[in-house]
Protein backbone atom coordinates (compact mmCIF):
# COMPACT_ATOMS: atom_id res chain seq x y z
CA UNK A 1 0.00 0.00 0.00
CA UNK A 2 1.23 3.47 -0.86
CA UNK A 3 2.18 5.72 2.07
CA UNK A 4 0.04 8.53 0.64
CA UNK A 5 -3.53 8.50 -0.63
CA UNK A 6 -5.05 10.30 -3.62
CA UNK A 7 -6.72 12.65 -1.13
CA UNK A 8 -3.30 13.47 0.42
CA UNK A 9 -1.92 14.15 -3.05
CA UNK A 10 -4.74 16.54 -3.92
CA UNK A 11 -4.35 18.35 -0.59
CA UNK A 12 -0.62 18.73 -1.21
CA UNK A 13 -1.23 20.07 -4.73
CA UNK A 14 -3.84 22.54 -3.46
CA UNK A 15 -1.30 23.91 -0.96
CA UNK A 16 1.46 23.98 -3.57
CA UNK A 17 -0.73 25.93 -6.03
CA UNK A 18 -1.28 28.66 -3.43
CA UNK A 19 2.24 28.66 -1.96
CA UNK A 20 3.33 31.81 -3.76
CA UNK A 21 1.25 34.12 -5.95
CA UNK A 22 3.87 34.43 -8.73
CA UNK A 23 4.67 30.73 -9.04
CA UNK A 24 2.28 28.89 -11.32
CA UNK A 25 2.50 25.34 -12.52
CA UNK A 26 0.30 22.54 -13.73
CA UNK A 27 0.06 18.91 -12.77
CA UNK A 28 -1.53 15.82 -14.24
CA UNK A 29 -2.47 12.77 -12.23
CA UNK A 30 -2.81 9.42 -13.96
CA UNK A 31 -2.74 5.82 -12.90
CA UNK A 32 -1.77 4.74 -16.43
CA UNK A 33 0.84 7.19 -17.75
CA UNK A 34 4.05 8.51 -16.26
CA UNK A 35 5.29 11.89 -17.38
CA UNK A 36 8.88 12.96 -16.87
CA UNK A 37 10.22 16.10 -18.53
CA UNK A 38 9.35 15.73 -22.23
CA UNK A 39 8.47 12.02 -22.18
CA UNK A 40 5.31 10.10 -21.43
CA UNK A 41 5.48 6.37 -20.81
CA UNK A 42 3.15 3.50 -20.06
CA UNK A 43 3.18 -0.29 -20.07
CA UNK A 44 1.55 -1.98 -23.04
CA UNK A 45 1.53 -5.75 -22.67
CA UNK A 46 5.06 -6.43 -21.47
CA UNK A 47 6.61 -3.43 -23.26
CA UNK A 48 7.46 0.02 -21.96
CA UNK A 49 6.08 2.46 -24.54
CA UNK A 50 7.61 5.94 -24.69
CA UNK A 51 6.19 8.97 -26.43
CA UNK A 52 6.97 12.68 -26.68
CA UNK A 53 5.08 14.78 -24.15
CA UNK A 54 4.30 18.46 -24.25
CA UNK A 55 1.96 20.44 -22.07
CA UNK A 56 -1.23 21.86 -23.52
CA UNK A 57 0.18 25.31 -22.78
CA UNK A 58 3.31 24.68 -24.91
CA UNK A 59 3.31 27.32 -27.66
CA UNK A 60 5.98 25.47 -29.71
CA UNK A 61 7.93 28.61 -30.40
CA UNK A 62 11.15 27.85 -32.20
CA UNK A 63 13.86 30.14 -33.50
CA UNK A 64 12.33 31.80 -36.59
CA UNK A 65 13.87 30.97 -39.95
CA UNK A 66 14.40 34.72 -40.46
CA UNK A 67 16.46 35.10 -37.28
CA UNK A 68 19.82 36.85 -37.41
CA UNK A 69 21.53 33.78 -35.96
CA UNK A 70 24.20 32.07 -38.08
CA UNK A 71 22.54 30.29 -40.99
CA UNK A 72 23.53 26.80 -39.83
CA UNK A 73 21.61 27.27 -36.55
CA UNK A 74 18.26 27.66 -38.28
CA UNK A 75 19.14 25.03 -40.85
CA UNK A 76 19.89 22.41 -38.19
CA UNK A 77 16.87 23.02 -35.93
CA UNK A 78 14.40 20.79 -37.86
CA UNK A 79 16.89 17.91 -38.00
CA UNK A 80 17.84 18.22 -34.31
CA UNK A 81 14.20 18.26 -33.24
CA UNK A 82 13.38 15.29 -35.49
CA UNK A 83 16.30 13.35 -33.96
CA UNK A 84 15.00 14.18 -30.49
CA UNK A 85 11.60 12.76 -31.41
CA UNK A 86 13.26 9.70 -32.99
CA UNK A 87 15.11 9.00 -29.74
CA UNK A 88 12.07 9.46 -27.51
CA UNK A 89 9.27 7.68 -29.42
CA UNK A 90 9.49 3.91 -29.10
CA UNK A 91 6.66 3.21 -31.56
CA UNK A 92 6.75 4.20 -35.20
CA UNK A 93 3.14 5.45 -35.13
CA UNK A 94 4.00 7.88 -32.33
CA UNK A 95 7.09 9.02 -34.22
CA UNK A 96 5.07 9.68 -37.38
CA UNK A 97 2.41 11.65 -35.48
CA UNK A 98 4.97 13.73 -33.57
CA UNK A 99 7.04 14.57 -36.66
CA UNK A 100 3.85 15.62 -38.46
CA UNK A 101 3.10 17.95 -35.54
CA UNK A 102 6.70 19.21 -35.61
CA UNK A 103 6.40 19.97 -39.29
CA UNK A 104 3.27 22.05 -38.66
CA UNK A 105 4.90 23.96 -35.80
CA UNK A 106 8.05 24.74 -37.79
CA UNK A 107 6.13 25.81 -40.90
CA UNK A 108 4.18 28.25 -38.70
CA UNK A 109 7.58 29.68 -37.62
CA UNK A 110 8.51 30.33 -41.26
CA UNK A 111 10.48 27.18 -42.08
CA UNK A 112 10.02 25.87 -45.60
CA UNK A 113 8.10 22.59 -45.62
CA UNK A 114 10.52 20.99 -48.12
CA UNK A 115 13.46 21.69 -45.77
CA UNK A 116 11.54 20.38 -42.76
CA UNK A 117 10.48 17.25 -44.67
CA UNK A 118 14.07 16.68 -45.79
CA UNK A 119 15.30 16.92 -42.18
CA UNK A 120 12.59 14.54 -40.94
CA UNK A 121 13.41 12.06 -43.71
CA UNK A 122 17.09 12.23 -42.79
CA UNK A 123 16.30 11.57 -39.11
CA UNK A 124 13.91 8.77 -40.08
CA UNK A 125 16.67 6.99 -41.98
CA UNK A 126 18.61 6.39 -38.74
CA UNK A 127 17.57 3.41 -36.65
CA UNK A 128 16.39 4.40 -33.18
CA UNK A 129 18.64 1.82 -31.48
CA UNK A 130 21.66 3.45 -33.15
CA UNK A 131 20.66 6.84 -31.76
CA UNK A 132 20.32 5.41 -28.26
CA UNK A 133 23.86 4.03 -28.16
CA UNK A 134 26.27 5.83 -25.87
CA UNK A 135 28.94 7.81 -27.67
CA UNK A 136 31.93 9.12 -25.79
CA UNK A 137 32.57 12.81 -26.27
CA UNK A 138 36.19 13.60 -26.98
CA UNK A 139 37.19 17.23 -26.86
CA UNK A 140 39.59 18.32 -29.56
CA UNK A 141 41.10 21.48 -28.25
CA UNK A 142 44.54 22.20 -29.64
CA UNK A 143 45.20 24.94 -27.09
CA UNK A 144 44.90 22.65 -24.08
CA UNK A 145 46.61 19.70 -25.75
CA UNK A 146 49.69 21.87 -26.34
CA UNK A 147 49.91 23.24 -22.79
CA UNK A 148 52.47 21.41 -20.65
CA UNK A 149 51.18 19.88 -17.35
Amino acid sequence: MAPWSQKDLHEFLDKAYTFHKTIKYTSEISNDNRVFLDTKSHIEGSQLVKDLYSKQTDSHQYLPQTSCHPRHCCKDIPYSLALRIRRICSQEAHYERRTHELSSHLCRCGYKSKNVDKAITKASSIQRNELLKYKSNTIHNTFYSNVPP
